[in-house]
């Protein structure tokens, strides 16, 4: 027998990191800006889940000092060495 779907269970569309910028802390918006530039110079949509995706969608607090950034991307295969070289220059914020 399978799952009963629930009335208020939806999925939710990829949420673009660009679109979730705002919901980002401050202190987190040079390293965001950077993949963003990244992902526009290598042809990929870097887009979140994890603790950012929900802040951004819920409007509530998931950050905290100890959160990372999870990132999925979504574009052509890129040869690990165009993203390697950036990525390792990308510091963690504070």
């Amino acid at each position: 027998m399978g799952a009963i779907p629930h009335p208020c269970v939806v999925a939710l569309p990829p949420v673009l990191l660009r679109d979730a910028v705002g919901a980002a802390p401050a202190e987190w918006q040079p390293v965001v800006a950077a993949l963003l530039d990244l992902g526009e110079t290598v042809g990929i949509t870097p887009r979140v889940f994890g603790a950012l995706l929900w802040e951004d969608v819920t409007g509530l607090r998931y950050l905290t000092a100890q959160s990372d950034l999870d990132l999925l991307r979504r574009g052509p295969d890129v040869p690990a060495n165009l993203l390697r070289a950036p990525l390792a220059n990308m510091t963690k914020p504070p």
